[in-house]
């Protein structure tokens, strides 16, 4: 890799950095290279401390770091090298790279003593947090209100006990922030109040100042528009003008007197220059630009200021209640930390608290200093207060006394911090920056560090602004956003423009617009899921399909090709919308990947074990049971579940019982019945884990859902909840109603845990939040909902300067009831507040605009208002119209937008290049249905290189049809299985024809599924009259044989399934019309042929008797809808087929052409069309004699693997 200027400073560094990394800068790859620097320049692993933001990062960068070492032994040509290298590999095994709670677990589980834990302790996870924090803090609230405390009673009365408990955890969320803040919440309430006092007063001078200033703007801009000139005077202008000079010379001096006059001032001018909603009159100012929305804004919050001022005699009472509400949760607190004590247990903020109390002790930060000599830290934007004042008494960077501690290596991006919510603070960065900048120089003058030549280096304030991700338009398009939105917000991190390092890129940007009008109709437009949907239609089978790039290592250079489902990643803002996507994305046929999901304890699969273990735990539990009941778990129709309800008896649990005995053995009823005994008899004998795979098995549960979009996603969710299971009952004697407890606890709390990740790659289109794709990269990026927002203020805010405010209440008389109230203080806190979050949906806008290679696409839904016009967006289409400086009924009408902009694009040698660039914008509001001509041939793993040819022996030497077939569509595919014996991938049993591996102990599902049906449907004469018509009690006692008999662990939960699909395909008009035939014809068929020097063999299903000859039926899964789902699945299978047609023609020489047909059983039903689940194909004679030489080439080649990766 060449690295840039910036890069290699970074890396070969001598003093403390800070590296700022923009999207897409290589970043990690600089902070490992930096890393295996350090192990080449003689230093330890174990010297080296590297942290990251997850446990995912910290494996990728030990993979990595792995990986070149790896590298480098196998380049050594001396024993030198090799006796150097090999220990160093071996040292990395315990290398400290880990998360910052691990590494502060280490700490604690090393110094126990110094630390006060014991050393074996336990690691909460958030949700197990959080549900002994709502324990806690009910059982302490209901203390002091039982112990009769005046102050909590009159707080309680206020807010409510529920309020109050609310409260109380919200505090408890952020304990961290309450530690630094200890110091001022512990201060009279009275000083408090004057430091909120003065606030509120510069708030209202600054909003009053640029209230003024932007009225100006409006006022000059409308006096140079011709309409703004018809729809106002020049007097009612200047009456606008007058009053905002009488306002300006108020506002010279500020203070608590003065506010009166300048609140009637400013109503003087709201009732001249503003409607009642807060926007400014027509004609006042231009409407051409955002300047009506901003004053809008101003408006909004002086009206609220001038609300709050009459209520300012209420903010002692305020602080006096919070001060009540600190109490209560120091209390909890305090009671929290006895209970963890006692349980031998810590949650994230304990390791961390526990850890910088830790390095308050000089013996153990004195050790550190010197085992630790060089920290890095990645992600450091996304640090809070905490997990830097770690690093600062690591380095006792408070005092200027000598080079102390670690030399240390931080790296990140401000413009990329969107993680306040956790706690991270923007500003830690900053500040990082300053006092590692200063330690420099002060290390500089003191000449311990010399002079390097230049001002980044020197200070070690590095500065990566070459992205080589982005395609040179998105380049161009977020600087043009991003730039302007930076500069205007306030409290926002400084904007540094990207440059473009990758100027061979294709790119585009481009709008999805969805009109609406205000009554959410959809004015006659597409829905914006309807235009994502049939946009991806259009990029990956279109005309003129998207080209993304990939690097090619053959040219050496990048690539184009036409796009794929994987490329495409939709993100959005909120998780909430993602179902609306997904159920337009089933409609159009479009596979997908929903990337860890919220609420894993609110899934319907967690829920549907819960309610089976609750009834497991109490049969009288008539809730539990009528959920199972109706769940996929057994699936009851709702006359069986009435019919039950209707029986006489006590329970649900009775009633189904008798009602089962009514229906007799073999009834669905009964088969419900007897599950569920069997489950309640293991339930006492299995552990926790184990019972829940039993339910998963005895059960039809994974076999019904096994064609639902979200499969795969169920199934990773079950193998969390079997984790979460083992997890919970190996932290003590854990027992099932124990479970239950903690289980139905956690999903009434509604506790934030993400749904099991599944892995990126699929042939589907990406579905994932903005904050879950921090970090990944795709070529197609879709912005969706972001006319959305879901903006609400926080009940609980933690201030710097007041602390713990929240809205007061106060009684209302006339309802009866407490009402919010506000004050001047909460107001100030909460625009604080709002700011702060502002600016980090900013920067949420920005990582989402840079997850984008080639193709950003912005998507969104304008609403229509009646008088023809487009009301503002809010959320993130907000901010890029904002950016842009453009009107929203541009987007409404235009077609396409064109900017131009400067860019500097960065060649291979480094050169850059500045360039005006004209970067056009097409709006899409319309996209035609396009049909998918045929699915994506499967994508393969990497090929095997072997070094020698390798010979083969088959048994009796022997290529079968499905070896044969194999090997033409997937070759590496046949090596692994059919030669290395490894066994099937997800994609080769979507994709490819499996060839079961004798060795192998448990088949994947569709394949015991395909093996039973076959063996059902070859013994079809067992369980059907003369003409035709199945027996259904014969059917379902020989596939309860087949199933008894099968070798397979999971082939007993098929049993309902097999008995409904072949009495599905008996039943098929198809069928029912080749019936005379098919009951003489030959199944399970096998024909073996000499092929040179070996054998060509095969297996038909069925070989059928027709007037021209033997017919080959192959029976195949696969769930098609239509003929042309048909036709595409028929692909796969053909190379099958032609060696079945040439066996057949080999047996039978006499017939003139060979008719094959694959039946796709899953989807057989009675009236089916026959084009609807059958395929046919006919060959004439010459065509498969033409096969022959084929047939021989293939056997040739696979009897000796050659080498170069070429099977």
């Amino acid at each position: 890799m060449q690295w840039t200027p910036e890069q290699l400073w970074a890396i070969r560094t001598d003093r403390h950095t800070v590296v700022t990394a923009s999207a897409g800068s290589g970043k990690t790859a600089v902070l490992v290279e930096r890393y295996i620097h350090l192990l080449f320049s003689g230093v330890m692993p174990q010297d080296i401390v590297a942290i990251t933001f997850t446990r995912k990062a910290a494996a990728e960068m030990y993979a990595r770091i792995a990986a070149e070492l790896e590298r480098r032994i196998a380049a050594a040509t001396t024993p030198q090298e090799l006796s150097w290298l090999k220990p160093l590999r071996e040292r990395l095994m315990d290398a400290p790279i880990s998360t910052i709670h691990s590494f502060c677990a280490q700490l604690l589980r090393r110094f126990p003593i110094e630390a006060e834990v014991l050393p074996d302790f336990s690691e909460l996870t958030e949700a197990e947090a959080e549900r002994l924090a709502q324990e806690v803090a009910l059982h302490v609230v209901e203390e002091l209100l039982n112990a009769g405390d005046p102050q909590v009673w009159a707080f309680v009365r206020q807010y409510g006990r529920r309020e109050t408990l609310l409260l109380v955890i919200l505090a408890l969320r952020n304990v961290e922030q309450l530690v630094f803040l200890e110091a001022l919440l512990r201060r009279p309430w009275q000083e408090r109040l004057c430091q909120a006092q003065q606030q509120f007063l510069f708030l209202f001078e600054r909003a009053l100042q640029e209230l003024l200033r932007v009225l100006q703007q409006g006022i000059e801009e409308a006096e140079r528009s011709e309409t703004a000139q018809r729809q106002a005077s020049v007097g009612q202008r200047a009456q606008v003008r007058a009053l905002c000079t009488q306002l300006q010379q108020a506002l010279s001096v500020v203070g608590q007197e003065q506010v009166e006059e300048l609140l009637r001032l400013w109503q003087e001018l709201r009732d001249q220059a503003f409607r009642k909603d807060g926007y400014p009159r027509s004609g006042v100012v231009g409407e051409s630009s955002f300047i009506p929305v901003k004053l809008h804004a101003i408006a909004r919050l002086l009206d609220e200021l001038a609300q709050a001022w009459q209520h300012r005699h209420r903010d002692a009472e305020l602080f006096q209640q919070m001060d009540v509400l600190y109490r209560i949760v120091t209390a909890v607190v305090e009671r929290l930390e006895l209970e963890k004590r006692s349980r031998n247990v810590l949650d994230f903020n304990d390791l961390q608290l526990k850890a910088l109390h830790l390095l308050e002790q000089p013996a153990v930060i004195e050790r550190l200093r010197r085992e630790i000599r060089y920290l890095l830290v990645d992600e450091f934007q996304d640090t809070n207060p905490v997990q830097y004042a770690l690093v600062r008494r690591l380095l006792e960077l408070e005092h200027d006394t000598g080079w102390i501690g670690p030399q240390v290596f931080l790296v990140g991006d401000p413009k990329q911090s969107i993680y306040g919510f956790r706690g991270a603070d923007v500003r830690v960065f900053e500040r990082a920056r300053s006092e590692l900048v200063r330690r420099n120089r002060w290390a500089m003058e003191k000449g311990l560090l010399l002079s390097l030549g230049s001002e980044p280096r020197d200070t070690g304030d590095i500065h990566l602004p070459v992205s080589f991700r982005l395609a040179p338009e998105i380049v161009a398009f977020v600087n043009r956003v991003s730039a302007s939105l930076f500069e205007q917000a306030p409290g926002q991190v400084a904007y540094e423009p990207l440059l473009c390092g990758r100027p061979e890129g294709k790119g585009s940007v481009r709008f999805l617009v969805a009109l609406e009008s205000g009554a959410n109709d959809s004015a006659g437009s597409l829905t914006e899921e309807e235009l994502i949907a049939r946009s991806i239609l259009q990029w990956v089978y279109g005309e003129q399909p998207l080209l993304v790039g990939e690097w090619s290592a053959v040219q050496g250079c990048e690539v184009h090709r036409p796009a794929r489902y994987r490329d495409i990643a939709i993100l959005a803002r909120y998780r909430l919308s993602v179902p609306r996507l997904t159920a337009v994305l089933q409609r159009y046929g479009i596979p997908y990947v929903v990337h860890a999901g919220a609420g894993f304890f609110q899934t319907p699969e967690v829920q549907d074990f819960y309610f089976l273990l609750r009834f497991l735990l109490n049969e009288r539990d008539d809730v539990a049971l009528a959920v199972v009941l109706r769940s996929p778990l057994f699936a009851l129709r709702d006359e069986h579940l009435l019919s039950v309800a209707l029986t006489e008896g006590g329970s649900f649990w009775e009633k189904l019982c008798r009602r089962a005995e009514v229906e007799g053995a073999g009834s669905e009823l009964h088969r419900v019945v007897e599950t569920l005994r069997l489950l309640r008899l293991l339930q006492p004998r299995l552990s926790l884990a184990e019972l829940l795979r039993t339910v998963g098995e005895r059960t039809l549960w994974l076999l019904r859902l096994r064609h639902h979009p979200r499969f795969a996603q169920i199934q990773a969710n079950v193998q969390k909840l079997l984790e979460f299971a083992r997890s919970f009952q190996a932290r003590g004697f854990r027992t099932l109603a124990d479970f239950v407890e903690e289980l139905g606890a956690l999903i009434e709390a509604e506790v934030p845990e993400t749904e099991a990740v599944l892995p990126i790659g699929m042939d589907a289109v990406n579905i994932l939040t903005i904050h879950a794709a921090k970090g990944l990269e795709f070529p197609i990026v879709v912005l969706y909902r972001m006319a959305e927002t879901r903006w609400k203020t926080q009940p609980l805010l933690i201030d710097e300067t007041a602390g713990l405010l929240t809205q007061l209440q106060q009684w209302d008389e006339e309802s009866g009831i407490w009402r919010p109230l506000l004050t001047p203080a909460y107001v100030s806190a909460r625009y604080a507040d709002e700011l702060r979050r502002q600016a980090e949906e900013q920067r949420v806008l920005y990582v989402g605009l840079t997850r984008a290679r080639d193709h950003l696409v912005l998507s969104g839904t304008l609403t229509l208002t009646k008088d023809g016009t487009v009301s503002l967006p809010k959320g993130l289409l907000g901010f890029v119209l904002e950016g842009l400086g453009i009107a929203p009924l541009e987007l409404a009408r235009s077609s396409e937008l064109s900017f131009s902009t400067e860019l500097t694009l960065v060649g291979a040698d480094g050169g850059r290049l500045c360039s005006a660039v004209k970067l056009p914008v097409p709006i899409v509001r319309d996209v035609p249905v396009v049909t998918p001509s045929k699915p994506h041939p499967p994508v393969g793993p990497a090929p095997i290189i072997l070094l020698e040819p390798v010979p083969v022996r088959w048994s009796q030497e022997r290529l079968s049809a499905t070896h044969y077939a194999l090997f033409r569509r997937w070759p590496e595919s046949f090596l692994r299985r059919a030669i290395l014996g490894f066994p099937a991938t997800p994609e080769e049993m979507l994709y490819g024809t499996i060839v079961p591996s004798e060795h192998e102990r448990e088949l994947p599902e569709p394949l015991i599924l395909g093996y039973l049906l076959h063996q059902l449907l070859a013994h079809v004469l067992l369980w059907t009259t003369a003409e035709g018509i199945p027996v259904p009690e014969r059917l379902r006692q020989l596939a309860h044989a087949l199933v008894m008999q099968s070798p397979y662990g999971s082939a007993f939960a098929t049993e309902e399934w097999l008995c409904e699909r072949a009495h599905a395909v008996v039943s098929t008009p198809f069928v029912q019309r080749s019936w005379d035939a098919f009951r003489r014809a030959l199944r399970e068929y096998a024909l073996t042929v000499p092929l040179g020097e070996n054998f060509l063999t095969g297996t038909m299903d069925v070989l059928l008797p027709t007037e021209e000859g033997w017919e080959i039926w192959d029976w195949k899964m696969g769930a098609v809808r239509n003929p042309e789902e048909c036709a595409a699945l028929a692909q796969l299978y053909e190379p099958q087929l032609q060696v079945y047609a040439y066996l057949v023609l080999r047996r039978f020489p006499e017939q003139s052409r060979i008719s094959a047909r694959l039946l796709f059983v899953e989807a057989a039903h009675a009236g089916i069309a026959d084009e609807h689940w059958i395929w046919s194909r006919c060959w004439e004679r010459a065509e498969i004699i033409a096969l022959e030489p084929e047939f021989h080439s293939v056997a040739q080649r696979l009897f000796v693997l050659g080498t170069g990766g070429d099977t």
